[in-house]
Parts: structure tokens; sequence; C-alpha cells
């Protein structure tokens, strides 16, 4: 792991995240003795603002395929379709529901679960979002979901 979001650690990052890129300073206070890989990188220049982006999505909507990642804010617009969700809580990435409309889990072409606005707001852990964890090894998911991944 790079960085270290606790510098009290002694050099060793706990909570690095995906390729080393967990933000170690989420609060409105000094960041300065950070040393996660983005913090680095901002206060280096290298990167305008705190902002990395996964884009995982492949096919039609984005011809250039899927896996691509943006370090700082990127330049190109997000393939149609895309769904923006920005980092808004302090602790975990809550992945936020539509105002209107579904949230929609697809495997490939195959339609495994449609969620109302209110049902999503209950599918993580004791009655809170579902949240992001881009360091954990492995995949957490609720029954019913993964039983349409097996079939």
């Amino acid at each position: 792991p790079i960085g270290d979001p606790y510098p009290y650690y002694g050099g060793m990052s706990t909570t690095d995240g995906i390729l080393g890129l967990a933000r170690g300073c989420f609060g409105p206070g000094d960041c300065e003795e950070y040393t996660d890989t983005v913090s680095n990188l901002v206060r280096g220049g290298a990167l305008s603002a705190h902002v990395f982006t996964m884009c995982l999505v492949d096919g039609a909507t984005n011809p250039e395929g899927g896996g691509a990642l943006f370090l700082g804010p990127s330049d190109k617009g997000l393939p149609e379709g895309t769904v923006k969700i920005p980092v808004s809580a302090t602790g975990h990435y809550y992945v936020q529901p539509p105002s209107q409309g579904t949230v929609n889990i697809t495997l490939g072409d195959k339609l495994l679960k449609e969620y109302s606005p209110e049902k999503w707001k209950k599918v993580g852990d004791y009655s809170y979002l579902p949240i992001v964890d881009s360091g954990t090894g492995g995949l957490t998911m609720p029954q019913e979901l993964f039983n349409g991944v097996v079939q």
C-alpha cells in the first residue's frame, strides 16, 4: 500500500483502497499531513482536485471501452447514460438513488433486480444506503442478487 491516511500509524496505510487512491483527508481541516496518493498528487500540483473516476462501462454507450481510470477532473464528458456519484459522505462512499425512476442492477443484458429509491436506501446493512468500498477484497451483495448472478 502507498501512503498513510492516518500519519500516526508510522507509514503503513490501512485504507488506501483501489490502487492506493483512497483519500486520506475527508474533513474540512488541514490535509497537509496526509500522505495518501491523491493528496500527494494534489499537493504536488499534478492534480487540480481530489478526484478520481473509475469508468467500468463497456459497449455501445462507451466506444472507448470500459476500465478507464481518470486521475483528477476529466476533460472528457461522461458516456451517455452514465450516473455520476460524487463522494459526499465523510466515512464511506454512499451510493445515492436517483430522485425519480429506479436503480437497476444488471449483469450484461440481464436485469437482476429493480429498486425504487425508497427500497434502495435500505439495501445496505442496518438500513443505511449501500456503500462502495473499492479496497475490499471480495464482493458482498444481497442473496437475491447473488442468486441472479449464479443463474
